[in-house]
């Protein structure tokens, strides 16, 4: 019996892990195969068990021939589950002076299993690089942006972003 090493796995919920596991026997008269805490799949030569919860899970798998001679293999398994991501909006001044048309607001997404798929808003766009959600105005005012940040096990965390904006006039100086 060969498993893998100790491991661990992040999954986005309760939900069956299999992992590989290696049984030989010299003579071919394998009798049984025993697994403390899972299930063994012999057709695709797996090892199963259900992660319920976050934690640690150790499988020992047994096999045992025909003429009684037995081996055994033990492997730990440490399961997380996937944890949501969010954004921080932390704006200092809310009033902001433009002549330009477009407003730039910082906004941070964090995943904590770096799983992150998709940061995006209802208007304007958001810049992975610079952390920030950039939109247009057009007069002075209230604006506000959703902000969605949505990780690959589909958890997602929404942000509201709000900044009064005060519109200028360009100067223009000849020379």
């Amino acid at each position: 019996v060969i498993l893998p090493p100790d491991t661990s796995l992040m999954v986005c919920g309760p939900e069956q892990v299999c992992l590989p596991v290696g049984i030989t026997d010299q003579n071919d008269n394998l009798y049984s195969v025993i697994v403390d805490n899972g299930w063994y799949d012999a057709v695709h030569s797996m090892v199963c068990f259900d992660a319920d919860t976050s934690g640690t899970y150790i499988l020992t798998v047994t096999a045992e021939d025909s003429c009684g001679e037995v081996s055994s293999d033990d492997i730990s398994v440490v399961v997380d589950f996937n944890s949501a991501p969010y954004l921080i909006y932390e704006w200092a001044d809310s009033l902001i002076s433009t002549c330009v048309p477009e407003v730039c607001v910082p906004i941070e997404a964090i995943d904590p299993d770096n799983n992150l798929a998709e940061v995006y808003t209802d208007w304007g766009t958001y810049n992975e690089e610079a952390g920030e959600i950039c939109f247009t105005v057009d007069t002075n005012g209230t604006y506000c942006v959703e902000v969605y940040a949505v990780d690959s096990c589909g958890l997602a965390d929404t942000l509201t972003a709000c900044v009064n904006v005060e519109t200028g006039d360009f100067v223009y100086i000849d020379c």
